[in-house]
């Protein structure tokens, strides 16, 4: 038989001179497949970066700018309901400014009035009410309020947008949401005193669909795009929500009172939202998915291409043509089991390469560790945003100077935003879990802590470092998600359902805190709970933990 000119490299070992090739002995050299690069997925026009890249770093920026002006705004409305109940509707307590549960999108946080002639609407709502009226003022100062909480109904719109991101449908969801946020934003400019309901419908209904349907897709197409830094990716277009609202309350609490007045503020707020979104929307994109999966070590002795160079044919050993392969492969059973196969992909980018059938409701509510992560998210967000509702009140309850209590929560959310980043970066080095259950544990002691702190320099160092670790649970929470989806198509559905449990929680939390700590101003009650739900979240975190080992082992 005559030697082909594709003569195999499997192949060095020279045969007998009185061997039949059915008879020659088989030397098969290792094996290493192409590994996977930027040019080995460059395949039929299509491009998908595996790691970020520009069309990921812009997507980063434009999630960015979509969290700095949609839920930026929505968590400044503690300069609203301020200006609400001192100017438009003063008749009015904060309760009952906003006394639907699912529209409400702050905690009260401003100095307590009596309500009249509104039925209450909730049993939890009814005794928080009734046990209002003993709290000191201090407490629902507004200066010492949460800038705010998302929507419950934001939330539940969380799982529509991420069904459409599964779906590919992101953009008309991100673009719809925008365009419905800015529309009632500018509504909102058109308000009179005393009108309730076009306030509720555009405030409460319009700006959080809006803010429902863009706020999720976003942050799944960002953790679409990034693999190795999605954590650092994910933490860094949260610090958007912080700064937003920031710079949404300082514009709002400065202007509402000036010679602008209200109508102006609320369009010069709406106007930087839009231009915000129109960038945004330009800037985001999803990451293009090759219908070519990458190849396999069998690829590689199956013949075929690898980065433009010919690969051999299985079993094409010294000259055999591919006709005796299945009588040499009988002859030398044992030739795949000597051939050594080094992987192409040792790091795992192929699985958001290959195009996979997303998962199942039922697959995904059946995973332990998932499971045990939204009910952490449920668990943590009980007690999360308590320390800042009240971090002024209880520093004025023990002595402090007010000049210095001002600042508190201010120091807090600026630290939050290196919570949101710092941890972040550690986790994509050092593993998700490996900072996220430290992070957790220390955020409860601290809360523990701080029940008692008597003196300035406790309080301040306490509320600092509480920012920190604090901030990154809401940041990781997101990576951690999506880390359990090997495969990123059900991203979307995994991120909608974990936002449901967060949402209830973060509606319920901070009245369950504010009874414990009852008119006796029983601080450590309400600290004690809320630092116990992070403990308990850490444990859940832990278990989780184990789940995912359990499950990489076998």
């Amino acid at each position: 038989m005559s030697a082909s000119p594709e003569k195999s490299e499997l192949s060095r070992a020279e045969p007998s001179s009185n061997a039949t090739p059915f008879q020659r002995p088989i030397s098969v050299a290792p094996v290493t497949a192409a590994p996977v690069t930027k040019a080995s997925v460059e395949m039929g026009g299509f491009f998908h970066n595996v790691d970020g890249g520009g069309r990921g770093w812009a997507s980063v920026l434009g999630a960015w700018m979509i969290q700095f002006s949609m839920l930026g705004a929505v968590l400044s409305f503690g300069s609203y309901q301020t200006f609400y109940q001192d100017q438009w509707l003063p008749v009015s307590s904060p309760l009952r400014i906003f006394p639907d549960p699912s529209l409400m999108p702050t905690q009260r946080t401003i100095r307590t009035q009596q309500s009249r002639g509104l039925a209450p609407y909730s049993s939890l709502w009814n005794f928080c009410e009734h046990h209002q009226a003993a709290f000191d003022s201090r407490l629902y100062n507004q200066k010492a309020k949460v800038m705010a909480l998302i929507q419950p109904e934001s939330r539940s719109l969380g799982v529509f947008g991420g069904f459409l991101l599964d779906g590919g449908h992101w953009r008309w969801t991100v673009g719809g949401g925008s365009v419905l946020f800015v529309f009632t934003f500018f509504m909102l400019s058109l308000c009179h005193p005393g009108q309730y309901a076009p306030i509720i419908l555009a405030q409460g209904i319009g700006m959080g669909g809006g803010l429902g349907f863009a706020f999720l897709p976003v942050t799944g197409l960002v953790a679409k795009h990034f693999k190795k830094r999605r954590a650092l990716a994910m933490g860094i277009i949260s610090t958007g929500a912080a700064i937003g609202g920031f710079v949404f309350s300082l514009l709002g609490g400065k202007l509402f009172y000036s010679n602008l007045g209200f109508p102006w503020t609320v369009r010069v707020s709406a106007f930087i939202v839009l231009a915000a979104c129109i960038f945004a929307n330009l800037l985001l994109s999803d990451p293009k998915v090759s219908n070519v999966t990458v190849e396999q070590p069998e690829a590689v002795l199956a013949g075929e291409k690898i980065n433009g160079q010919h690969q051999p044919k299985e079993g094409y050993v010294d000259g055999m043509g591919s006709r005796e392969k299945a009588e040499t492969a009988a002859a030398t059973p044992s030739m795949r089991n000597d051939t050594e196969v080094t992987s192409p992909d040792p790091e795992g980018l192929a699985d958001d390469i290959k195009p996979h059938k997303p998962r199942s409701m039922g697959q995904m509510l059946r995973d332990p560790a998932y499971l045990a992560i939204i009910s952490m998210g449920f668990v943590v967000s009980l007690g999360l945003y308590f320390p800042p509702f009240a971090i002024q009140s209880f520093a004025l309850d023990h002595g402090i100077p007010s000049g210095l209590a001002d600042w508190l929560l201010p120091l807090l959310n600026l630290t939050s935003v290196l919570g949101r980043t710092i941890p972040n970066w550690l986790a994509d080095r050092y593993g998700l879990f490996e900072m996220y259950i430290p992070c957790t544990l220390l955020a409860g002691v601290i809360q523990f802590a701080l029940g008692g702190a008597t003196n300035s320099g406790s309080v301040v160092v306490l509320a600092i470092l509480y920012g920190f670790f604090s901030g990154s649970i809401p940041a990781l929470y997101f990576p951690m998600i999506s880390s359990l989806d090997p495969d990123v198509a059900s991203t979307g559905m995994r991120m909608g359902v974990a936002c449901m449990p967060v949402g209830i929680a973060s509606l319920i939390g901070n009245p369950i805190a504010e009874a414990l700590v009852g008119p006796n101003r029983t601080w450590w009650h309400g600290l004690g709970f809320a630092g116990a739900s992070q403990v308990v979240s850490a444990m859940l975190l832990t278990f989780a933990w184990i789940m995912e080992k359990k499950r990489h082992r076998t």
